[in-house]
């Protein structure tokens, strides 16, 4: 039965992916006749496969457990059900129990209340989302900045211009021109990734959680490369890497070489009052450490450590987390260290051109002894409005 909710889940992710493409060719219009019809019955589609996997998941509940095998042994000379099954669909099968296998094949019933054998890692989509899920508590961009879904290869994002004015006009009077016209900035997604080998001995071993491991390995390697390639000054490079945030940024020198009270306060005040009720600060172990021992004019301190596991410290009342990585800044033409962010984070953008895919390399390391477990992504950020960041930097 879990082998065809898995085939529901699939269906109903290819439906899912109809509609965003039909949402996407229809965009600023409204359906067509025949356009109607295909919305109509992906929907309902979808809330079939719904329906049909409650029921299974019904019945899953309601089946016995196998009993416990004495050896957890997987049988070596049968061919796995798919390069991608859940822990478990292979549990409490010794050697030679073809009967069990040929059932657990047919029927994809989970065998539960056994040890793991590592036969094969996960499902690919719950796989999928689980190191995205991850990646995303490891990465501070993807927590925090707007996420744009991008359909194609490049997508443009309108940008407010500075210099947009405002008219007031008599009545049929004539229309005076803004001082510029609307700017825009192209998000083109590039390829992120990261790549686990590991060895059959491993996968086979039922004390080693594999799979946990290579999600939290995974999810962190991304989250950490996300943050290290956008807080900083690092320039696009063409086809392979994606430009920083920082020298898009309003910056602000500090105005001694130990960070003070005024530093802070000009670097709050500094944005305009409509970005600052959004604002949250971002900033180096050195920031954070620094705004831990400052106090205000009447002696009471502006930084408020959290202590409730998941909540963010509070800086000025608005919301400060630490950055595991914070590069550099140009001024002038030289690399000055970037102490802290205060920015609207909704006018930085995450252009997420697919969500993560999991592919597992059966062959490519087989004479090794070894598979891959290759998790990749497709994304690129920009800073929307430059006058809603402001961002620190040593003098």
């Amino acid at each position: 039965m879990q082998k065809a909710i898995n085939e529901l889940k699939a269906a109903r992710a290819k439906a899912i992916k109809e509609l965003q493409a039909l949402a996407v060719t229809a965009a600023g219009r409204e359906l067509d006749g025949s356009e109607k019809g295909t919305y109509s019955n992906l929907k309902a589609a979808i809330a079939d496969y719904d329906s049909k996997m409650k029921d299974l998941q019904e019945l899953i509940k309601q089946e016995p457990a196998f009993e416990p095998a004495n050896q957890v042994t997987a049988n070596k000379n049968e061919t796995p059900i798919s390069n991608y099954i859940r822990y478990g669909e292979t549990e409490g099968l010794v050697q030679g129990s073809v009967d069990a296998v040929t059932l657990a094949r047919q029927t994809g019933i989970q065998l539960r209340g056994q040890d793991r054998t590592g036969f094969a890692p996960v499902v690919p989509v719950e796989y999928e989302t689980e190191i995205h899920k991850k990646a995303k508590q490891a990465s501070l961009v993807l927590q925090l900045c707007k996420s744009v879904p991008v359909g194609s290869s490049q997508k443009d994002i309108p940008i407010g211009n500075d210099d947009t004015v405002a008219y007031w006009r008599a009545e049929k009077g004539d229309h005076n021109d803004s001082p510029a016209d609307l700017a825009s900035k192209s998000l083109k997604p590039y390829n992120l990734y990261v790549l686990t080998k590991i060895t059959k001995e491993l996968l086979e071993d039922a004390s080693v959680d594999v799979e946990a491991y290579t999600k939290e390995n995974q999810a962190e390697v991304i989250g950490v490369k996300i943050d290290s390639s956008f807080f900083g000054n690092a320039a696009a490079v063409a086809g392979t890497s994606p430009k920083g945030f920082f020298d898009d940024m309003t910056a602000q020198a500090m105005l001694g070489a130990t960070l003070a009270l005024k530093d802070v306060t000009a670097l709050y005040m500094g944005l305009k009052q409509k970005y600052r009720q959004n604002g949250a600060f971002v900033g180096s172990n050195t920031f954070v450490t620094g705004v831990m021992d400052l106090v205000d004019d009447n002696n009471r301190p502006i930084y408020l450590p959290s202590y409730e596991i998941g909540k963010p410290d509070r800086l000025f009342g608005k919301p400060l987390y630490e950055a595991e990585t914070f590069g550099n800044v140009t001024i002038n033409a030289s690399n000055k260290t970037a102490q802290c962010v205060f920015a609207d984070w909704n006018k930085i953008a995450v252009g997420m051109r697919r969500g993560m895919t999991v592919l597992r390399l059966n062959e490519l390391y087989a004479g090794n002894g070894q598979i891959g477990i290759l998790s990749d992504m497709r994304l690129d950020a920009c800073v929307i409005s430059s006058e809603a960041t402001r961002i620190l930097h040593s003098k």
